[in-house]
């Protein structure tokens, strides 16, 4: 069930990826209001149930974990204190900066 309120596109679902209510457009990661909705938010109900049991997840979604994840690694290996300078997680993580790198 597809809605137009002007130029924004809004559908009966909730959204999966940002949690948009049902009416609603979807929202980017500054709040700011997506003129279109999510593509996993398109597919029927019963398909989305049904997907989501297989273990399916919105590429949008598993997109968003892999960046937020990839930059917590790259942060995390400076700030453990267990490590010494010459750790190989902390080259590791001082080589990809370029600002520490030797």
């Amino acid at each position: 069930m597809r809605v137009c309120q002007g130029n924004s596109e809004t559908y009966h679902l909730t959204c999966m990826v940002c949690g948009a209510l049902p009416g609603t457009t979807c929202i980017d990661s500054d709040y700011k209001e997506l003129a279109q909705v999510h593509p996993s938010r398109r597919m029927s109900i019963q398909e989305r149930n049904w997907r989501f049991r297989q273990g399916w997840e919105p590429p949008e979604l598993v997109e968003q974990r892999r960046r937020r994840q990839a930059k917590e690694a790259t942060r995390a290996a400076l700030f453990d204190p267990r490590l010494g300078p010459d750790a190989k997680a902390v080259r590791k993580a001082r080589k990809g900066t370029g600002r520490f790198s030797s």
